[in-house]
């Protein structure tokens, strides 16, 4: 970076103004009556309206005396008043220029207080950059031009090459009666700034500058726009039956929606059986050209083709649950995952530790899933004794299939991936009246209950509401993201780590949901 020095006062996610879409109202707005007594006898009144916790300027109406020769009993009423309600898109871009007017403020102090301790104590001309492809950002400079002790000027062109060549200009010209030396720059965007680099170079004159680093887009997004969840989980492809859906699924959709609604946005949710009709379902995405997509990788392979054409596409594309391991292979820009293979070893340090030994079942309630098999890699990693995986044929069909293996014996302990199937299994491992220890994943009350009275050892939480709420806000974000986030970001992963709950974690848990 080419600058003799750094304010860097850039935005995160900016929060501050965003949040304040997440937390809007329905529009209410708060008023009080005030009255006041004249000398003549008359009451005068009037209408006080409050904003952000304060009473601003009183309304008078036409009509506003109450004569001293009022009718006892009969009401009587002002002229109409008309209070403008502001919509919180408009109060979210008015709050937003003010940040930027403030954060303006700061800027020019320290560019100011720069300049006092430079060798002359001179206050030089400062050039602000405005970027032209950014509406409203232009309240940086003002907020300078207000708070900095010499001038600042304006600087905008109608491209990024235009910008760079007006600064060459500006950084290589002599000073002159109507026109100062530049003494530094501000750009408000990265594009401008390097735009001032290249000028610098070819100038070969290297000021003092700094600029505004805000990598996520303050502009809300398009309320048309359609965000998409695409992922596995639901019913197999060939039955028409929802109650086959895995409750992960279930409590993971409504948190999406949740934080759709929280957002704003359009959102788009579906949960597929068969993994190329997921692919297709991405597809779907891509052509109604989707601002961007979330999607679930348990089988890498098949969407990995369709990855690449929402790459192509230009449409940021991120993952969570399961693929992980393989995301930044696959393509997507971000992964959000539990880690699925440190969650089968914790899985394996149970069952020692509860003291099983021999044969356990790992059981995989889908025939493919990248995130399952890694549970079953981890629990063989750590677990003693040995690990045999077994798949059942469908959701359909795992309950009788799985009985009928348990019965055949040499199953020394189970290990369950999912919440249903850890549910499904207690109750098959109860009806055939087996000695068999179970630990299992997912929460839920029934196998909650199950862990605290002992006839489950453990469940691993896999908190589907956190993914899925994460899921949708990952994909406003790079929506947002003023740096193609497949570059930025390179399939970087963020994982949460595995919760093992025993009988007395159960029990808090359960204690939680209870009211006092």
């Amino acid at each position: 970076m080419k600058t003799s020095f750094g304010i860097l006062i850039g935005i995160l996610i900016g929060a501050s103004t965003l949040g304040l879409v997440w937390a809007a109202t329905d529009g209410d707005v708060t008023v009080r009556i005030l009255g006041i007594r004249h000398d003549d006898g008359r009451v005068e009144v009037g209408l006080q309206r409050q904003d952000d916790g304060e009473w601003i300027d009183v309304e008078t109406p036409e009509l506003r005396y109450v004569p001293v020769d009022a009718e006892i009993g009969r009401q009587l009423h002002s002229s109409p008043i008309v209070l403008p309600v502001t919509e919180p898109s408009e109060q979210v871009a008015q709050d937003y220029s003010d940040y930027l007017r403030d954060s303006g403020a700061s800027v020019a102090a320290s560019f100011s207080g720069y300049f006092e301790r430079s060798a002359d104590g001179a206050t030089p001309l400062l050039l602000c950059l405005v970027d032209h492809e950014d509406e409203g950002i232009e309240a940086l400079c003002e907020g300078m031009e207000a708070n900095y002790a010499g001038t600042i000027e304006q600087v905008e062109a109608g491209s990024y090459a235009e910008l760079q060549g007006l600064l060459e200009t500006r950084f290589s010209a002599e000073p002159t009666d109507e026109q100062e030396a530049v003494g530094g720059f501000f750009a408000t965007s990265l594009e401008t700034v390097e735009a001032a680099i290249r000028a610098e170079d070819a100038s070969g004159n290297n000021l003092p500058g700094s600029y505004w680093i805000e990598l996520v887009d303050q502009h809300l997004s398009d309320p048309e726009a359609l965000f998409c969840v695409i992922s596995h989980g639901g019913p197999p492809a060939e039955v028409d039956l929802d109650f086959l859906s895995d409750l992960f699924w279930g409590l993971a959709s409504e948190s999406a929606e949740s934080a759709a609604g929280a957002l704003n946005l359009n959102l788009r949710t579906a949960a597929y059986g068969d993994h190329a009709q997921q692919a297709e379902g991405v597809r779907e995405c891509i052509a109604d050209g989707a601002a961007a997509i979330a999607i679930t990788l348990s089988d890498p392979d098949t969407l990995q083709p369709v990855v690449a054409e929402a790459n192509e596409a230009g449409i940021p594309i991120l993952s969570f649950n399961s693929g992980g391991s393989v995301a930044s292979e696959v393509g997507t820009a971000l992964h959000f995952g539990l880690d699925d293979r440190r969650a089968g070893e914790l899985a394996g340090e149970e069952f020692n530790e509860h003291g099983v030994e021999g044969n356990v079942l790992c059981i995989l309630h889908e025939t493919k899933n990248i995130g399952l098999e890694e549970r079953c890699d981890g629990l063989a990693a750590t677990y003693n004794g040995e690990v045999e995986r077994w798949y059942a044929s469908s959701l359909l069909d795992l309950p009788g299939e799985l009985a009928d293996r348990l019965e055949a014996g040499g199953v020394n302990g189970v290990l369950t991936l999912s919440i249903d199937s850890t549910f499904d299994t207690w109750w098959i491992i109860r009806r055939l009246d087996l000695d068999l220890p179970h630990g299992g994943f997912g929460f839920g009350v029934g196998t909650a209950h199950r862990v605290a009275d002992g006839e489950i050892m453990f469940t691993i939480v896999d908190h589907p509401e956190i993914q899925a709420y994460a899921a949708v806000t990952l994909a406003h974000m790079l929506d947002r993201f003023r740096i193609d986030p497949s570059v930025y970001f390179g399939g970087a992963a963020i994982q949460i780590q595995p919760l093992v709950l025993g009988a007395e974690e159960a029990q808090e848990m359960l204690n939680g949901l209870v009211a006092d």
